[in-house]
């Protein structure tokens, strides 16, 4: 795992109360269009962003079937979980502009996103789209080029489970790896942390929001220190590198004037 980042403030999705539920990103080299929800197209070479707390199910069900299908395309998934309330409802402690909206995205952690989180676990654990999730998600991760993985909605311990085992076996493309407001909790993190400790691309690891106790803090202490050693060596080797191809010129500048 590269350098990691250990993010512990409150992770902000990119949109407003317009943004659409479900979104594709086609590259501009297929289309270079966006497609909303429900327009049946597949993704190629781009994004598929889902607001799960809101999605209708049928749009997830399209969403995931084409995610299965283009999953060698695909680059960013962010399965996000939030929903807009009202600014009387929201905490206080939370900070505003001074022309706050009249709706706003609740705090992690707090009452309300608790609640958005477990009714669309509810949703993705459903009888429908629990295997479809599970199967999409295999194949994103295991075709090796998904970069940037988000999941701020809570899966089931079994799909964390086989996404670990997706990650330790031979994933090399992740970077970005969010678990941002899932609430997901310590058995999660636990079961992910040994496929990602010795990851060779991941650089950021987001945690905020996952309801993790201090029986998680052993375990991401001894992830931070795998991490130092890993480029603790890479230095070194780079370091035998450089000191080889340097002597290796030094030869040949002699040979020269000889």
């Amino acid at each position: 795992m590269g350098h990691s980042d250990l993010h512990t403030g409150c992770l902000q999705p990119d949109g407003s109360k317009c943004m659409r539920a479900m979104k594709f990103h086609r590259s501009k080299s297929s289309c270079g269009s966006v497609h909303g929800a429900g327009a049946g197209t597949a993704c190629s070479t781009g994004v598929l962003q889902v607001n799960v707390a809101i999605v209708p199910q049928q749009e997830l069900v399209q969403g995931l079937v084409d995610l299965r299908h283009n999953a060698h395309e695909v680059h960013t998934v962010k399965l996000q979980c939030f929903r807009l309330v009202s600014s009387s409802t929201a905490s206080m402690g939370h900070r505003h502009s001074s022309r706050d909206q009249a709706e706003q995205l609740p705090p992690l952690g707090s009452e309300q996103h608790q609640t958005v989180v477990m009714e669309a676990a509810a949703k993705l654990t459903s009888d429908r789209l629990r295997g479809l999730l599970a199967d999409a998600m295999s194949k994103a991760v295991s075709a090796n080029v998904l970069r940037h993985l988000e999941v701020g909605a809570k899966l089931s311990l079994k799909l964390y489970e086989q996404l670990a085992r997706c990650l330790a076996a031979g994933n090399s493309s992740l970077e970005v790896l969010s678990l941002s407001g899932s609430c997901c909790g310590d058995a999660a993190v636990g079961v992910l942390l040994p496929a990602i400790t010795h990851h060779p691309k991941l650089q950021v690891l987001e945690l905020a929001g996952c309801c993790l106790t201090d029986a998680s803090a052993v375990k991401l202490t001894t992830l931070l220190r795998a991490q130092a050693a890993n480029a603790a060596q890479s230095a070194w080797v780079a370091g035998l590198r450089g000191s080889s191809s340097s002597t290796s010129s030094r030869r040949k500048k002699g040979a020269k004037k000889a």
